[in-house]
């Protein structure tokens, strides 16, 4: 038996099948898919980003305006306290001065003999009528004074209920602009891969 060495066969160009695409066809057309591939994640990445800046200019937008809402609210309710307590205090003056025919007497002896005092020093006609109109007077003005108290009083309660549909109206505005209704401060942004 002879040996006889292996001689490769050589395949003409017309042999190779045509649905084989050559390597390196098949490197670009990889290539070109990573690419375009790599652009858009590249591109889906900045949209996320944007919305992420957006999300978080909305956040503190809403934070500033809660928190002026709230130091406005605050004063205001320090201001409706106040004015509670001087109508409150008003009022008292008022029903003391209405029970003209039951004076009550302060408790203290000093008090009293100031009273009785003051009292001795009005023994005319024309000391108690001077003496009459000075308190009617001061009784018209506490009721002048009750008046614009309660004015205020009204005008805050008023203010304070505008500015918190005028807070609610912008923060339901902020968010319908964004689109983000369903989205907090504390969810972070996804990218929805499907199913």
């Amino acid at each position: 038996m002879s040996y006889q060495p292996f001689a490769p066969r050589s395949f003409s160009s017309d042999a190779m099948p045509d649905a084989v695409p050559s390597h390196s066809a098949l490197e670009t057309s990889n290539a070109n898919s990573s690419q375009a591939l790599r652009a858009e994640l590249q591109t889906l990445y900045q949209q996320l980003l944007e919305l992420e800046r957006e999300r978080d200019a909305a956040n503190e937008s809403a934070a500033h305006w809660r928190n002026l809402y709230s130091t406005e609210a605050q004063q205001r309710r320090s201001e409706a306290r106040l004015a509670e307590e001087r109508i409150a205090r008003l009022q008292a003056e008022r029903d003391r001065t209405a029970q003209v025919g039951e004076p009550s007497l302060p408790d203290s002896p000093a008090a009293r003999a100031a009273i009785a005092a003051e009292l001795v020093e009005l023994n005319t006609l024309e000391a108690l009528r001077v003496k009459l109109v000075a308190v009617l007077q001061e009784r018209d003005r506490l009721f002048a004074t009750l008046r614009t108290e309660q004015v205020n009083h009204a005008k805050t309660r008023d203010s304070l209920t505008a500015i918190l549909g005028d807070a609610i109206q912008h923060f339901g505005r902020q968010a319908g602009k964004l689109g983000m209704n369903h989205l907090t401060s504390s969810e972070p942004l996804g990218i929805d891969n499907g199913p």
